[in-house]
């Protein structure tokens, strides 16, 4: 996936509301989905086929730690550049799109409009349901098993060679004997 072309994509909304505040009847749409998303409860959630809800769930999270980490207007530019599909298969590189993201977003200046135009859109209220336990669950627990994050084994004997502390991914841990 080239993250660089949805950041661009991103950009060029931000460009063109810039100039022009008013959303094209393809930006309103794909950001009234997002704002669909974000307002679904359980019971609404239910109606999707389980690969669906877990399209959404993932977008969700991707959505909530852009908001908590880089605020409501590059919320609103996300939501309004980027469809459900797209901030899913994002999400499967978050860590490197949420980096590029921030990057982006320290090198550009939001107009007014652009400000105003989150702000009507994401409203304190709709940010706090985003912004709940719920909404972050998915991108947490893909945190969890990140490279970076690699867990040893203690050795049982601290005395002895033959269990050796290992790298543990996704919760398995490997133990190797050194007598082969």
């Amino acid at each position: 996936m080239d993250l660089d072309a949805e950041i661009d994509h991103v950009d060029r909304v931000r460009s063109s509301l810039a100039e022009n505040p008013t959303l094209t009847a393809s930006q309103e749409n794909t950001l009234s989905t997002i704002i669909d998303l974000i307002k679904e409860d359980p019971v609404q959630r239910k109606k999707h086929s389980e690969a669906t809800r877990s399209r959404r769930k993932s977008a969700l999270a991707l959505l909530s730690a852009i908001s908590s980490h880089l605020g409501g207007v590059v919320l609103f530019l996300c939501s309004t550049a980027l469809s459900i599909t797209k901030l899913y298969r994002i999400n499967q590189h978050d860590i490197q799109f949420m980096s590029k993201l921030e990057a982006w977003d320290k090198r550009v200046k939001f107009t007014d409009a652009v400000v105003s135009l989150a702000h009507k859109y994401f409203t304190p209220s709709l940010l706090s349901r985003l912004n709940s336990d719920e909404a972050r669950t998915t991108h947490t627990n893909r945190r969890a098993h990140s490279a970076s994050r690699v867990t040893k084994r203690p050795r049982t004997d601290p005395t002895s060679i033959e269990h050796v502390a290992v790298p543990s991914y996704h919760g398995v841990l490997i133990s190797r004997s050194t007598n082969h």
